[in-house]
């Protein structure tokens, strides 16, 4: 119920105490779910900088990237992190939208159709983003340990081939992309 906001980029909203949802600039959700030996970031937004930072005020527990697909606006800051995790079917999809060469076009073409405004520093930090990271694969029915809380991937192929949702079921959270999001069902074919 209570906004917190933790810089310029990001706004926090509590879900319960163990729960987040995070909404950068550009409106992209991204939650963490903090168990009792690590924190799972489900998606990583479109890039801007200091999501690490805003995720380290929320808790002091390791954390892994889970990646609900692989499109520029749900992998941005994966490089800000250590460890993210994706399904095999979107890890060329998110390592083609993570490019210079495919940043360099849509990030201006969207920041052009919103009608933001931003400074040209903060334009280029969403086209030439930290890579240095491990990629983990996941499976569908995999089930992720965040210690006293799991996880469950589920996998939903329709808006990528590797789209996915989470499944807390002990909390009866359901944590998705953009396969079910505010705008409905969100396919490509």
């Amino acid at each position: 119920r209570q906004m917190c906001i933790r810089d310029s980029f990001y706004t926090v909203h509590p879900i319960d105490a163990h729960t987040w949802h995070i909404e950068d600039a550009f409106h992209d959700y991204m939650y963490l779910v903090e168990g009792e030996k690590c924190a799972a970031l489900i998606d990583t937004g479109m890039g801007f900088r200091g999501l690490d930072e805003t995720v380290r005020g929320l808790t002091d527990k390791p954390v892994i990237v889970l990646n609900t697909h692989g499109h520029l606006d749900h992998v941005g800051a994966n490089g800000q992190f250590d460890k993210v995790y994706i399904m095999p079917e979107d890890e060329a999809l998110m390592h083609e939208h993570m490019s210079e060469g495919y940043r360099a076009v849509d990030i201006p073409a969207f920041i052009q159709e919103i009608g933001a405004r931003l400074l040209k520093a903060t334009e280029e930090s969403l086209i030439y983003l930290p890579k240095d990271f491990t990629t983990v694969f996941m499976e569908d029915g995999q089930h992720i340990d965040l210690g006293g809380r799991r996880l469950c991937v589920i996998s939903v192929p329709g808006h990528t081939k590797g789209s996915v949702v989470f499944m807390d079921r002990e909390n009866h959270q359901l944590f998705s992309g953009d396969m079910l999001c505010t705008m409905g069902i969100m396919l490509n074919f």
